[in-house]
């Protein structure tokens, strides 16, 4: 697993090297800081976090200076390369049960590198997980050895003061760490991309290059909620016989709303994007913003709430599901012959 320089005091999250830049980030509630590296000033950017860059040449330890305090033999992390791969980035808390069944369905559909932060040792959030403890590092061996998963520790709280400042760090943080990646889609681990309506419903890539064309940065992309009214549960694969749904958390749950308000979320050429946050992107001036109002090609299934049992009885599963897509068993055989180890 790899950990990131935190340096509690300033809540500096991490302190990293990549694309030509030492990188500091921080979470966008904590103040502003003078950070100094040999006399010379990092740039501070205010976006969903706060990044501090200063262009220079890698070196393994820096000295800091930051608020006029010397910080002596600084940590600098370099992350793997992921050059032209097919990334798919997620913060997750005890959610072992069905992580593997993730990464699966999604290396099926053409995604060829997942970046895992853990967040299994910060404090609790909104949603508990049935788990209360993880052990991802075992869980996920076979795919950290096939360099198929980048393993990061993130014990940083996915909210402070109702603003998820963990998420939008972390998402950050896979941004800045992955410009050379062909694509990176920010999903969670209950959120399947469904690409059964594409022209290749095993490859997502011949579907993005004809959505994401030279001038577009990304797409954003609305999904459909799946609820376990027959309670199937989420060993191996029996949940992607889900078929219930409805379209709206906010607003007629029965008629679609492409709206921020119905977590939507994105695919994009991380070159082309300074910055992420949770349900949307923001392209560089170059580059356009794209939405695919409709459920005809790219979308994907949220399945509330699996792995957490103890919220069937929410407002959000009492809504009623009046809609059936049953897409995505088509590649239930196919991922049960792939025995979870």
């Amino acid at each position: 697993m790899l950990i990131p320089t935190h340096i509690k005091p300033y809540e500096i999250y991490d302190v990293f090297h990549a694309n030509g830049y030492f990188i500091i980030i921080t979470p966008i509630k904590v103040k502003s800081l003078g950070i100094f590296l040999n006399k010379q000033q990092f740039i501070r950017s205010v976006i969903s976090t706060q990044t501090y860059r200063l262009q220079g040449k890698y070196t393994e330890f820096i000295d800091l200076c930051i608020d006029g305090t010397e910080i002596h033999n600084v940590k600098v992390n370099v992350y793997p390369d992921v050059q032209d791969e097919i990334v798919l980035t997620t913060m997750v808390k005890n959610e072992d049960n069905y992580i593997r069944q993730w990464i699966e369905y999604h290396l099926l559909i053409g995604f060829t590198k997942f970046i895992i932060y853990d967040n299994a040792n910060s404090i609790n959030c909104r949603y508990q997980s049935d788990e209360t403890s993880s052990d991802l590092v075992n869980v996920l061996d076979k795919y950290i050895q096939l360099g198929q998963v980048i393993l990061v520790e993130w014990n940083y709280p996915k909210a402070i003061e109702c603003v998820t400042t963990g998420q939008y760090a972390q998402q950050q943080h896979s941004l800045l760490n992955c410009k050379s990646a062909r694509y990176m889609a920010f999903f969670d681990i209950d959120e399947y991309i469904n690409i059964t309506n594409c022209s290749d419903p095993y490859n997502i890539i011949n579907s993005l290059d004809s959505i994401i064309t030279d001038k577009v940065a990304g797409v954003q992309i609305w999904c459909k909620f799946m609820q376990n009214c027959s309670h199937k549960n989420e060993d191996n694969y029996e949940f992607l016989k889900i078929t219930d749904y409805f379209y709206c958390i906010n607003g007629d749950q029965n008629k679609p709303r492409y709206d921020g308000a119905n977590s939507p979320k994105f695919i994009v050429k991380p070159d082309r994007v300074y910055n992420c946050a949770v349900h949307n992107y923001h392209p560089t001036n170059k580059y356009k913003h794209f939405k695919i109002k409709n459920y005809d090609s790219l979308y994907f299934n949220h399945f509330y709430f699996l792995n957490k049992k103890s919220l069937c009885g929410r407002w959000r599963n009492r809504r009623k599901c009046i809609y059936i897509d049953d897409t995505l068993i088509k590649y239930y055989d196919k991922l049960v012959e792939q025995k979870l180890e």
